[in-house]
């Protein structure tokens, strides 16, 4: 294994594929992921960031005879 598999693993997934107990598996990938610098967020905290976004728009409007005409017949 290498320090960034040992940085992104879960403690169960080193646990239970070495053998050696879940605390001692946590404290091994926290060891690896400060020597990498891997800095993981959960999926809400991407969302958060995503919803607080600015958004880049053209400035125009489309009409919406533009709009019924995309749909089709």
């Amino acid at each position: 294994m290498t320090v960034e598999s040992l940085a992104v693993a879960t403690a169960f997934e080193l646990s239970e594929a070495t053998g050696i107990g879940y605390d001692t598996a946590l404290r091994i990938s926290q060891a690896a992921r400060g020597l990498v610098r891997i800095d993981l967020i959960t999926a809400d905290e991407v969302l958060k960031r995503r919803q607080q976004a600015q958004k880049i728009t053209t400035g125009k409007v489309s009409s919406p005879a533009r709009r019924a005409s995309r749909r089709g017949p």
